[in-house]
């Protein structure tokens, strides 16, 4: 970005100046990534319904059946906010202020049932509100607040489930 870009953002977002390209670079994959999945397989809008309908595709079956790529995100996520070291504050984290927890019905239930789930469309609806968190955290301001430092992980694995769910 332009020296004039890096010093607006540098007033608004934390540590923005020590922000290494790789996190910079999955932060703007997933910034197009995102709205391209949205518009074309979430009938434009992320809400229950249509994240509950596109888990439940019966292509998305063959996503954990032939791409290991999709196991690795998923493993990556259930340590990160069911099993591992801190999932539970991290997973409180993920879902935001009180006011964010109270307007989403269910998600975090629907996180942790996915994340212990065997069943593929199960997962999928997760990993589908665990990557809509992480869009919403994004886009209205919770990793900036938080800022940037843990994420690369989480956005290389969303921009990865993304490009996986685009290819359906």
């Amino acid at each position: 970005m332009d020296q004039k870009t890096n010093n607006i953002l540098s007033k608004f977002i934390t540590n923005y100046q020590s922000l290494n390209g790789e996190i910079l670079d999955e932060v703007n994959l997933f910034m197009w990534l995102w709205p391209v999945f949205e518009w074309n397989y979430l009938n434009k809008k992320a809400e229950l319904a249509s994240l509950k309908k596109f888990s439940e595709r019966p292509e998305i079956l063959e996503i954990f059946g032939k791409n290991s790529c999709a196991t690795i995100s998923f493993e990556y996520f259930k340590n990160r906010y069911s099993t591992g070291k801190d999932a539970q504050t991290r997973l409180e984290a993920l879902l935001g202020t009180q006011q964010a927890k109270k307007t989403i019905a269910n998600t975090k239930s629907t996180i942790e049932t996915g994340l212990s789930a065997t069943d593929p469309n199960q997962k999928v609806l997760g990993l589908l509100w665990i990557t809509f968190r992480l869009r919403n955290n994004l886009f209205h301001g919770g990793k900036s607040d938080a800022g940037f430092e843990d994420q690369l992980d989480n956005f290389k694995h969303a921009n990865n489930l993304l490009s996986l769910w685009l290819s359906i």
